[in-house]
């Protein structure tokens, strides 16, 4: 199609300017329409819906990093670390990465039978051919609430609860 003076400027490009653009033409000829895709290369952006998290000793617990770049990270370029060292999925340990629409990343670590050791702060990391970026979250211990029953007067019952 030749250029007739009508051009799309987009000024300050963002990733959410991606996508399938639609240009239309017509005259007493007749009509066409071209579709073009725009890719917006950007650096990974990532986010969690809960920087911190509790969980009881014994139970499981999820921590959910949200990454969002182009190109997508592989699950070679994401990675975990607790306190400063490497998280690896074993044991009690699962890392998934799933893929999503719009070059979204969902990577979660479970933790399965939480213990105190397991407590501190979690850093999701993912870097592309655009650069890097990382999100922190800390996981805290919950402790339950527990009653303390009164032989003496079983009518009223004290409570306590525990939070750190």
């Amino acid at each position: 199609m030749p250029n007739c003076g009508n051009v799309l400027s987009i000024g300050r490009v963002k990733s959410d300017h991606a996508g399938i653009y639609k240009c239309t033409a017509s005259n007493s000829a007749g009509m066409d329409e071209r579709e073009i895709r725009l890719s917006v290369l950007f650096p990974p952006e990532l986010t969690t819906a809960t920087p911190v998290v509790k969980q009881k000793i014994g139970y499981v617990k999820e921590m959910v990093c949200n990454i969002k770049g182009y190109p997508p990270s592989t699950p070679e370029q994401i990675a975990w670390m607790h306190e400063g060292r490497p998280v690896v999925s074993e044991g009690r340990i699962e890392i998934r990465n799933i893929p999503g629409a719009s070059n979204r990343i969902t990577s979660i670590v479970t933790i399965y039978g939480v213990r105190s050791e397991d407590f501190g702060r979690y850093t999701c990391s993912a870097n592309n051919d655009k650069g890097s970026g990382e999100v922190s979250m800390s996981l805290l211990d919950q402790q339950a609430a527990f009653c303390h029953l009164s032989s003496s007067q079983p009518q009223y019952t004290r409570c306590q609860y525990h939070n750190v």
